[in-house]
């Protein structure tokens, strides 16, 4: 990540010099200066990459995580529907089990009326 920046070394140099820095000693710091601020600033291409290698990641992960959200939502509705037939299933022996008990009572009913 480099980029060029606007950056006088020759104009910070002879300022450190009129500060009463060495002449030599001004120079190489204003080099070294602008050694560190060209790699520390990010140019486009290295931004544009970024960007491509963030947007690609973040696509990889919304393409698992959809997978996933369809991959349980799958899983719920075989337990909505296996649980729903279990329901069904005991609804109708209740049924059968109520209708069995209203049998019953009424032929006890009739035994007692139709002494």
């Amino acid at each position: 990540m480099s980029m060029f920046v606007a950056f006088d070394t020759l104009d910070f140099a002879k300022r450190l010099e009129k500060s009463g820095v060495p002449l030599l000693q001004a120079e190489q710091q204003s080099m070294v200066l602008a050694e560190v601020l060209g790699r520390a600033i990010a140019s486009l291409n290295d931004l544009a990459a970024l960007d491509r290698s963030l947007n690609s990641k973040i696509n990889s992960t919304v393409l698992k995580l959809e997978g996933k959200i369809n991959s349980t939502q799958l899983n719920l509705e075989g337990k909505i529907d296996r649980f729903d037939i279990k329901l069904r299933n005991e609804i109708n022996h209740v049924k059968w089990m109520l209708g069995m008990l209203m049998a019953i009572n009424i032929a006890v009913a009739l035994k007692v009326f139709l002494r």
